[in-house]
């Protein structure tokens, strides 16, 4: 102030002067660098454009060369709708470029396009078959949106994630966002999505085992594709509607409604034709199921194959034709066989999703060393370092269960072969010879798999057929009562009769070299083949032991 006093007027005017002009300088500036970026007006023209006339809006987008745009925010909403536009035209995603986009604009003041390439770096992960993250980025979305974001696009994102929840088996999470999805688009009046979204919501019900709901919900979407603009899917729903009514028991119904002629989706094609067949042999309709089997038998999904055949098996046992159904035992057994296989092929799909991981990875820490950061770059050195650790403490945990199975496995042994030789002890003066007779046999089948045991040895086929002549022995008729029911391949006879002496999950796992997850789905399915019933492996088991 005192500087102040002794300036001139002069001086004091023209401070005065420079101190406004500075601090309207100070505002323009702030005022551009908080003000939206203006993206060129072409782009967000085609951005327009992308949802509902894709195939113009990629049209416009090669015509616009990438070259020609000034910043980088204008070349990354380019390549944004480049996905974008891919996406709404069924394309995958055929490079990594969704990380480059998905980075620069959550560093960005667009809080819209960043809502956006969350996304899509979702359906990135969807595509590449990584689940986690792929609902991570989609909660990143949700996360992002607020009451100004369009409603289509958080359905999309709802759906999307119900999804991903449904095929990891977590039906209510699933079901949550399913109906998430459905509300937005009721909001819009959307009645194409809001079909779709009833299909879901039914689909999820009937996962967890609520099947009159579901055949309700279907019922509805039915009905609501009566307009014009969903009939092309109505096929499609009558088709899910006649399964379930079929899998209650009212045929009739699903007969009436099942759509006979039906363009489909190559994912939807194996659950139909197998239905398809179904039908038209409750109907005796014997051409139409052949037409349908084939076309079942050249799809490439070996589950579908091994319902079909099973189907035609239970028609002709049904009908006393044996000479009929031969062809076709050899047929499912041979696909049975095959299923084993897909469990090594799952194998490989995880070692390809680490692979996967690697990648992504290595692409992170490209993005984070062009913002002169090494921070990614030495998280995947330290992962490099700890992972022959990290695999060898796997291996070493292999190896402990498989030795404390194989422990566990013989102390089982050892409590049946002592608990018959006690027996055969208490009932010496009294027991008669056939029963003698049997605990000896019992004994002697101990005894082989004890001692393949000790070797380290599998159990060879001479074995097997000793232990099914000395069960045959115990048991009479045991093998001819099992085959009546189902015609089981060998492997699974071998299980049969395993369980039938006594043995457990865990210890059949072991002797036949399987995991449990394996031998425990076997005897599911076995249950099922044998009773027509879903049961539990427990089931079987009691099942097994009261023939």
């Amino acid at each position: 102030m005192l500087i102040l006093h002794e300036l001139s007027s002069k001086q004091k005017i023209v401070l005065t002067l420079s101190s406004a002009a500075a601090a309207i300088v100070v505002v323009v500036i702030l005022c551009l660098y908080l003000q939206p970026h203006q993206y060129p007006k072409e782009l967000a023209s085609i951005d327009s454009l992308s949802e509902s006339r894709p195939d113009s809006a990629l049209k416009l987008l090669k015509r616009l060369p990438e070259r020609s745009l000034d910043g980088d925010a204008d070349r990354m909403y380019y390549a944004l709708l480049k996905i974008k536009t891919a996406n709404n035209l069924y394309e995958p995603q055929k490079d990594s470029t969704i990380f480059r986009v998905c980075d620069f604009f959550e560093n960005s003041r667009d809080r819209d396009k960043h809502r956006e390439s969350c996304y899509y770096l979702g359906k990135y992960y969807v595509e590449h078959n990584d689940a986690p993250q792929a609902l991570k980025c989609f909660q990143t979305a949700l996360n992002l949106s607020d009451e100004s974001t369009p409603l289509s696009f958080k359905s999309k994102v709802y759906s999307q994630s119900g999804t991903l929840f449904l095929y990891q088996d977590m039906y209510e999470d699933a079901l949550k966002m399913y109906q998430k999805s459905y509300s937005c688009d009721s909001i819009l009046k959307d009645t194409l999505n809001m079909v779709h979204g009833l299909r879901d919501i039914a689909q999820t019900y009937k996962y967890l085992g609520e099947i009159d709901k579901s055949i309700s919900l279907l019922q509805r979407a039915y009905t609501m594709c009566e307009t014009v603009e969903c009939k092309r899917i109505q096929p499609t729903i009558s088709f899910v509607l006649a399964s379930l009514l079929y899998e209650k028991g009212d045929k009739p119904s699903a007969n009436k409604i099942f759509p006979k002629e039906i363009e489909i989706s190559e994912s939807l094609k194996p659950p139909y034709y197998c239905l398809a067949v179904r039908l038209y042999l409750d109907a005796n309709k014997i051409d139409s199921a052949n037409a349908c089997y084939y076309r079942v038998m050249n799809l490439d999904n070996i589950y579908s194959k091994q319902t079909v055949l099973s189907y035609v098996l239970d028609y002709y046992v049904s009908k006393g034709n044996a000479n009929a159904a031969l062809p076709y035992i050899k047929k499912y057994m041979k696909v049975s066989d095959s299923l084993s296989v897909s469990e090594s092929s799952e194998a490989v799909s995880k070692m390809q999703s680490l692979y996967n991981y690697n990648l992504r990875e290595k692409e992170l820490s490209k993005l984070e060393i062009e913002h002169g950061t090494m921070k990614y770059t030495f998280i995947i050195i330290v992962l490099l370092l700890l992972f022959p650790l990290l695999f060898f403490i796997y291996l070493d945990n292999k190896r402990k269960k498989k030795i404390a199975d194989y422990e566990s496995l013989c102390e089982h042994l050892e409590k049946m072969y002592t608990d018959v030789c006690s027996q055969k002890q208490c009932n010496n003066e009294n027991t008669s010879c056939n029963q003698n007779s049997e605990e000896r046999s019992l004994v002697h089948v101990y005894d082989i798999i004890r001692l393949r045991l000790d070797t380290k040895e599998k159990i060879t086929d001479i074995d097997w057929t000793e232990i099914r002549d000395t069960i045959e022995s115990v048991t009479p008729g045991f093998k001819d009562r099992v085959y009546q029911k189902y015609p089981l391949s060998e492997h699974d006879f071998k299980i049969c009769m395993l369980i039938k002496i006594g043995f457990f999950n865990a210890d059949i796992a072991v002797i036949m070299c399987r995991q449990p997850s394996t031998i425990s789905m076997s005897r599911q399915k076995m249950y099922r083949k044998m009773t027509g019933k879903d049961g539990t492996a427990k089931d079987f088991d009691k099942y097994i032991r009261s023939l």
